[in-house]
């Protein structure tokens, strides 16, 4: 029985400038939000995206077992377990960083509401997983607890880092805390702080348009000292509309990796946010010598909010890395660009990008060359994929195109288990209950009352009663 891959459809955010705030808001739409909330409560199952080493392994192991006589078949069965086993491994070190990366996000965000608790927490249980982010876990559970006026337990913190990552980009700004802590009491962080840092806020947005020769020197101060996140981003988004070479010299600094890692992050997407040939040229270059992939990842959306389409393209056809080449295909659907994906598209071999392409049409509504693609794409996944994105372009859309597919005579099975997926994230419960009514495969028929039973609907609530009353 084929397996609903989970839905990993990226939510890309766009930002909302003012003269003295910077806000970023998700730019999607209730209708999408919610097919895509159904498509993540389909049963989550195992990833697809094992390393090259992982893949090779399983595929030594399962020709050997093939080949071997009767005395090597147990070696070659050994190597196979191990080769699944290492497989296994892989996908759950991918679910630990992507739930690392979450519980670092939602620290974050409690970071800038000053949230100190919770931000604990939540770094607290980034640590226990593993992933990319430890370091600055690390050092943001050690700025958490010196707000909290625990001072031997930020201390402590510091000292694992020093000790864990020796080599880490924060610990410039690990030892800034330290003796910030060195030379405050135990009860340094008072509910005053966050005054104080609101007060901060304000002054620095007051800055955006100044040309005083005191405000470069002053922000740059707040970049590497040990200030909240949130003063730091507001440093750094003042500098980045500033005319002043100095302030562009910092900002670029940031940008290449001079602070730490979070702020480079800000200042990649303050790069694009304000365009420019010079900030794109930057960009461009930091791309080129970089081998951070989450820096690349940034830059790619700097690209679309800077609608740098060509070089999206660019990307989408000459990164070596996969995923990459991904995310520029979908950044070019947030941006509506048919036709550099048709074109693209055409002459794409690798599944995983035709993929990607798929759900670039999905993220620009392009139910056309969704059903396109479902109807007459030469791979399996690739149509699959298509089918259930056409699920989520909603009901107006693709419901019409789904119906077709299933009924279509010959139809495949997973076809049309793709098609019951489909019509579940549009939240199409009529087409579900016809189903779950006339097909005669009790397979298909038991994948329709399924998602109908994960919908709140009242039709939905009848039928299911019907069936129990039967």
């Amino acid at each position: 029985m084929r397996t609903f891959a989970r839905l990993a459809i990226p939510v890309v955010v766009g930002c909302t400038l003012a003269s003295s705030a910077w806000a970023q808001q998700p730019v999607v739409t209730p209708p999408m939000a919610a097919a895509l909330a159904r498509a993540m409560a389909v049963v989550a199952l195992p990833e697809t995206s094992f390393s090259a080493l992982t893949q090779s392994a399983l595929e030594q192991a399962v020709a050997e077992a093939g080949a071997a006589a009767s005395d090597q078949e147990r070696s070659a069965r050994e190597q196979a377990a191990e080769a699944r086993e290492q497989a296994a491994d892989a996908r759950q070190e991918s679910r630990e960083e992507r739930r690392q990366q979450a519980m670092y996000e939602r620290g974050a965000a409690a970071l800038d509401a000053g949230r100190w608790s919770r931000a604990l927490e939540a770094f607290t249980e980034a640590l226990a997983l593993k992933g990319t982010r430890a370091d600055g876990a690390l050092y943001w559970k050690a700025y958490s607890e010196y707000k909290l006026a625990q001072k031997a337990a930020a201390l402590a913190t510091l000292q694992e880092l020093k000790t864990r990552h020796p080599d880490s980009r924060w610990l410039k700004e690990a030892r800034a805390l330290e003796m910030e802590l060195s030379g405050t009491a135990a009860t340094a962080a008072t509910t005053g702080s966050t005054s104080d840092d609101e007060l901060k806020l304000l002054a620095i947005g007051s800055l955006i348009h100044s040309e005083s020769e005191q405000v470069v020197p002053m922000l740059e101060k707040i970049l590497t000292g040990s200030d909240s996140p949130q003063l730091k981003k507001r440093a750094l988004f003042v500098l980045a509309q500033s005319q002043s070479p100095k302030a562009r010299d910092v900002l670029l600094a940031a940008a290449k990796g001079a602070g730490n890692p979070d702020l480079q992050m800000d200042a990649l997407r303050y790069l694009g946010m304000f365009g420019g040939s010079q900030n794109t040229q930057a960009l461009s270059e930091i791309y080129a010598s970089s081998k951070d992939v989450d820096v690349k990842r940034r830059i790619l959306e700097s690209y679309m909010v800077g609608g740098q389409r060509d070089r999206l393209v660019q990307a989408a056809r000459g990164e070596a890395d996969v995923s990459l080449r991904g995310q520029a295909v979908r950044m070019l659907g947030v941006m509506h660009a048919t036709t550099e994906l048709d074109s693209i598209y055409q002459s794409e071999k690798a599944p995983e990008i035709k993929r990607a392409i798929v759900e670039a049409y999905m993220v620009g509504g392009d139910a056309d060359r969704l059903a396109q693609v479902a109807r007459t794409d030469g791979d399996v996944g690739v149509r699959l994929r298509a089918i259930e994105m056409l699920g989520a372009v909603g009901r107006s859309k693709g419901t019409a195109v789904l119906s077709g597919l299933y009924s279509a005579e010959g139809q495949t099975r997973d076809v049309r288990r793709a098609v019951i997926n489909g019509l579940f994230i549009s939240g199409d419960v009529k087409s579900l209950i016809d189903i779950a009514r006339k097909e005669t495969d009790p397979d298909l028929r038991k994948a329709a009352v399924s998602r109908l039973s994960l919908m709140k609907s009242k039709e939905a609530t009848d039928f299911l009663m019907e069936l129990i009353n039967k």
